[in-house]
């Protein structure tokens, strides 16, 4: 069964989101919103039965240190899973169990393509 999980701390940007998903009705026990951060998940055991493959990730722009999200996700995700990365274009995002396969400049936005570097 796939599933969609949006994760939103922000609560003007999350109403939006609500708003979106029930525009386009998919809203539903597949497409869950959640005004929480990505330690939801772990605190909730939200990925136990169910291992995403694909996690876009959008921390706020102002964000230099990554390293608390990288170790939330290391307790869900496996190697295979690919992370994409919104961020500002100035930031550059550094952690040594992120292995980087490609980064895209977008105006004053950077998408980074990864995967962890899990043992």
């Amino acid at each position: 069964m796939e599933k969609v999980f949006f994760f939103e701390k922000n609560p003007e940007a999350f109403s939006i989101l609500k708003k979106n998903l029930n525009t386009l009705n998919i809203l539903s026990a597949n497409a869950i919103a959640t005004n929480e951060d990505v330690s939801f998940i772990q605190n909730n055991n939200l990925f136990n039965d169910i291992k995403p493959n694909l996690i876009f990730l959008d921390p706020p722009f102002k964000i230099k240190n990554i390293d608390d999200i990288i170790n939330d996700l290391k307790k869900i995700v496996n190697k295979k899973n690919l992370l994409v990365i919104h961020t500002n274009s100035e930031n550059n995002i550094e952690n040594k169990e992120l292995n980087i396969i490609e980064e895209r400049i977008y105006g004053v936005s950077k998408i980074y393509f990864a995967k962890l570097n899990l043992t």
